[in-house]
């Protein structure tokens, strides 16, 4: 899956659907101005930040040759907040409504920017766990992915908030918009609802299969040590915990969103294969500690065949 394709998969929002300046027509003071004066230019210097913080969001979001900063848009919305906060003083029971609705698109785009940063540095997590797998440290590795958890949580909760918000702007108050609703962003937030939830199950079966790793590990340490009938019960430990993997992606798999269900087939065939390698090489210890040379050598044969199930 692309990296910044996980985050904007189902739709363009980082679009954000309306420019500040759309909000409320004409904010110029003029005849039909809802707004005057010093309140007039808070509002316009307002909207300004807001598009400028709309324009970075979108142009940053679709650009994946650097990491996302959030930092570059917050920074936008801060200065939109201040000219805000003064436009409000004197501004009349009209012009507040306006200004709430400036205020409630200012903490929309932080909460999106903030979603795609969260999901950037998750998917960075997930190169760090693979190069510590490979390294063979399971149990830095078992420890980034109970990280995860609350990372997903964290995206989850933004996204919610970010609906929330979205939803609590007058739509009426927009001259445009065309690009995204609020219905395509409740319908983008159901769907990020149902990604997050099959990442998290992804992430709960990757952790059963790190587990399983090291208790195998522990496994081969005591087979080449020959103590045969501590091996069997090492391998048949990880081949519990790699099954605890397999039940949850197998579970999971008819369910998961489309852009997710190689990754369940993929982690499915390989936490299975090491499964019932485990068994195998169970067996073949079990067979080793009877003096069963024959039986024990088939088993290794059959475990090491497993492992190649998904190659």
């Amino acid at each position: 899956m692309n990296r910044r394709d996980f985050i904007l998969s189902t739709g363009s929002v980082a679009t954000v659907g309306v420019s500040a300046g759309c909000l409320g027509g004409d904010t110029s003071g003029g005849e039909n101005s809802n707004t005057s004066g010093e309140t007039a230019e808070h509002v316009n210097q307002a909207a300004d930040y807001l598009d400028e913080a709309g324009q970075i969001l979108e142009e940053d979001s679709n650009d994946s040759s650097d990491s996302f900063n959030a930092n570059r848009i917050t920074r936008r919305t801060d200065a939109a907040r201040d000219e805000i906060e003064l436009a409000r003083d004197d501004a009349s029971n009209d012009e507040r409504d306006r200004i709430n609705d400036l205020e409630s698109l200012a903490d929309a785009i932080d909460e999106l920017a903030l979603i795609i940063e969260s999901a950037e540095e998750l998917l960075d997590n997930i190169d760090s766990i693979d190069a510590l797998i490979a390294a063979g440290r399971f149990d830095d590795a078992a420890e980034d992915i109970e990280n995860t958890s609350g990372d997903i949580d964290d995206i989850q909760d933004r996204t919610q908030s970010f609906s929330e918000i979205y939803e609590e702007i007058d739509a009426e108050a927009y001259d445009e918009i065309d690009d995204l609703s609020q219905d395509d962003i409740r319908d983008w937030a159901t769907e990020m609802e149902e990604l997050l939830d099959a990442l998290n199950l992804l992430f709960n079966a990757f952790g059963h299969m790190v587990d399983g790793l090291s208790t195998f590990e522990d496994g081969v340490e005591e087979m080449e040590a020959e103590n045969w009938g501590a091996a069997s019960v090492r391998f048949d430990d990880a081949a519990d915990q790699f099954d605890g993997g397999v039940s949850i992606v197998r579970d999971a798999e008819d369910e998961a969103p489309s852009s997710f269900r190689s990754e369940f087939i993929e982690i499915g065939c390989l936490v299975e294969s090491l499964r019932d390698a485990s068994e195998e090489y169970a067996d073949a210890m079990e067979y080793a500690s009877n003096d069963q040379w024959g039986d024990a050598e088939d088993a290794l044969i059959s475990g090491d065949r497993a492992l190649e199930n998904c190659y």
